[in-house]
């Protein structure tokens, strides 16, 4: 009689270990479940569990393509933080993350520098959404303009990482699609340089503060989708004896439709 009644326990589990050829379901020790797999035209969703809640999901994760979706949980069932992974999960693009009440607390945007996963933009927010902290730039201009029609773009560091003593400028390839997608080649390019109000109008004593005010006018006579890829760095003095100054870059691509 254990002998049968061993043998079935067996049987019962290998087949809720299998529903079919594209779905699957796994168990923990307890019986809660692990992991249920679903796959369709969709791409592959994969559900994870917590081990001692019986039907509680940890993490649910969208897989299509070369990238893929992510959504964690805590254990009262609030979302802790949700983003999407390119290959070889890397971060990429905005991540929210959320505190144990739900509420919203931080924002990171990620981008592919140099082949990893490189914190680009971050906001932090406070009880009423509002931004409280972080390290961005705030940025003006037009989605569509005429050909040779100027567009004006204006940069503002709205929260500098270095020092409020800080500095700014944004640098663009001397020549039009010169930088690498992931901005790889950066110490390899000659450089434009585009000076902060502040720095080019030092005796103004209406601009002479305004440092972290970057602006720049682009052309275009071809028309159809652009962009503007540069990086916006601030520099501070380094309290270091080992170097002079030290920077902070925030990398950019921009599109805008030339028509």
């Amino acid at each position: 009689m254990k002998y049968w009644i061993c043998l079935l326990s067996v049987l019962f589990f290998s087949c809720k270990n299998h529903t079919n050829n594209n779905d699957s379901v796994e168990y923990f020790s307890n019986g809660n479940f692990k992991k249920k797999v679903f796959i369709n035209n969709k791409g592959k969703t994969t559900l994870n569990y917590f081990e001692h809640h019986k039907d509680l999901v940890k993490s649910i994760v969208r897989e299509k393509d070369s990238t893929s979706h992510i959504i964690e949980y805590y254990p009262n069932n609030k979302k802790k933080r949700l983003g999407n992974y390119a290959k070889e999960n890397l971060k990429i693009g905005k991540w929210s993350f959320f505190d144990k009440e739900g509420n919203l607390n931080d924002i990171h945007e990620y981008l592919i520098v140099d082949g990893k996963s490189y914190l680009n933009q971050r906001w932090s927010l406070g009880f009423k959404g509002d931004t409280i902290g972080g390290n961005f730039f705030e940025l003006n201009y037009k989605d569509t303009v005429n050909k040779k029609e100027a567009n004006r773009f204006h940069f503002f560091l709205s929260m500098p990482l270095l020092s409020n003593e800080s500095e700014s400028f944004i640098v663009l390839p001397k020549e039009e699609g010169e930088i690498k997608s992931d901005f790889s080649n950066r110490n390899e390019i000659l450089w434009d340089t585009i000076f902060s109000i502040g720095t080019k109008y030092p005796k103004d004593k209406k601009l002479k503060d305004r440092n972290y005010d970057i602006v720049l006018d682009v052309f275009s006579d071809d028309v159809g989708s652009t962009n503007l890829k540069g990086i916006l760095i601030e520099k501070n003095k380094s309290k270091s004896d080992s170097a002079d100054f030290v920077t902070r870059e925030l990398f950019f691509d921009i599109k805008y439709y030339v028509k």
